[in-house]
């Protein structure tokens, strides 16, 4: 069970690292440059957020008969 623990652990630090790419924006000196571009990446991050969250909850509301099924009335 510890390395499962450890394996999902270093599954969400990945995801974090390819979501902080997707959210990069270039800074001189620590203040934003182009705050129109900065705005469209995160509005885009946001966006791909929200449709991996509704292609999750899709995918469990299709599959959610056939496990019922699976349960063989299990409560």
């Amino acid at each position: 069970m510890m390395g499962a623990w450890f394996l999902g652990t270093s599954y969400s630090e990945i995801l974090a690292a390819e979501l902080s790419k997707l959210s990069a924006i270039e800074t001189d000196a620590g203040k934003v440059t182009d705050i129109a571009s900065a705005l469209v990446t995160y509005d885009n991050l946001f966006i791909f957020s929200a449709k991996i969250g509704f292609a999750t909850a899709f995918f469990f509301l299709i599959i959610s008969p056939l496990l019922k099924k699976l349960m063989h009335g299990v409560k």
